[in-house]
């Protein structure tokens, strides 16, 4: 078969398939629910109402975001450049479980929003890829 003769391309064409399906699934599942008119049962409500006490999500999402989207160019430093960003959102992880289950503090809209572009930076400076 010509799909298996390079490894490579295989796994390229598997991950395409399984990315489809994937954000097709996540799709059906946000607009099926809002098709009911209920209210907080999409995905997106949800997302949006668990990111006012885990405020750390925002800033993942943009650093997740980051590192699929866009591309720096640098250095291939990555185990450095990992570490870092793993010890930042664990930090944020600490301070998120103590903000919320000791002072009961709810981001709001700028604070989260604020938080996903600090994402974005850090997942260009970094988490980003060379290629």
């Amino acid at each position: 078969m010509e799909l298996f003769s390079n490894p490579t391309g295989a796994l390229r064409q598997v991950s395409k398939i399984v990315l489809i399906a994937t954000g097709v699934f996540w799709g059906l599942y946000d607009v099926i629910p809002m098709l009911n008119q209920g209210r907080g049962d999409t995905l997106s409500e949800n997302l949006r109402d668990w990111s006012r006490r885990a405020w750390v999500l925002p800033w993942f999402w943009g650093a997740l975001s980051a590192h699929l989207f866009l591309n720096t160019g640098q250095p291939q430093d990555y185990r450095q450049r990992f570490l870092i960003a793993a010890g930042v959102l664990a930090a944020l992880i600490v301070a998120n479980v103590v903000t919320w289950y000791g002072l009961r503090w709810e981001a709001g809209v700028g604070w989260r929003t604020g938080l996903f572009f600090l994402g974005i930076a850090a997942g260009l400076l970094l988490w980003s890829q060379n290629q």
